[in-house]
């Protein structure tokens, strides 16, 4: 049996993440970006993005829409990276999965899991600094309880999350098809 994590990132940090569930997956797994994917030829595709600007990579999206039939009835896994996942509006990171399961073809969802992740702002560019300074300013002005102030920017990933997500992924995927 074999994996492929396909995935993309904006500053690197999706991509340490990959390796940490790819650590927790016995089975042969390769790890690619998704610019670097050639073959579809595995038991299971996991497919992961950070979130950034409230949206998972465009890339990602474009991933699974030029393979649709190729990912139509495939053994299929997804994740995203998100810093909210570290804080009390976790929950919401959640909506972001079905942004990138709304494009995938029928196929068979064995997994799904929102990570916590990495974002430094004195670490990305200045344009995805303003970019970010106007979503914030943005949700500061819809909700009354969330202030964009008082966030701590901060490497909130979990090689332990994301071994057992690697684990969760490969014994869901036994379990299903009855293979030990």
């Amino acid at each position: 049996m074999k994996a492929l994590i396909c995935y993309d990132t904006k500053y690197g940090s999706t991509n340490e993440i990959c390796k940490y569930i790819k650590s927790g997956i016995k089975m042969d797994t390769d790890i690619k970006k998704v610019c670097e994917v050639d073959s579809l030829d595995y038991d299971i595709i996991i497919i992961g993005s950070p979130i950034f600007i409230g949206k998972p990579m465009r890339s990602i999206e474009n991933f699974i829409i030029n393979n649709k039939e190729k990912l139509r009835d495939k053994k299929i896994a997804v994740f995203v990276t998100c810093w909210a996942m570290a804080t009390k509006y976790g929950d919401a990171s959640k909506e972001f999965l079905d942004q990138i399961k709304k494009n995938l073809p029928p196929s068979d969802l064995i997994c799904e899991k929102a990570l916590p992740g990495k974002l430094l702002l004195d670490k990305i560019s200045e344009k995805d600094k303003l970019i970010m300074g106007r979503l914030l300013r943005r949700i500061d002005a819809m909700s009354g309880e969330f202030d964009s102030k008082k966030i701590v920017w901060r490497d909130a990933r979990d090689r332990r999350t994301a071994e057992d997500f690697g684990s969760e992924i490969e014994n869901s995927f036994k379990k299903k098809f009855n293979i030990y």
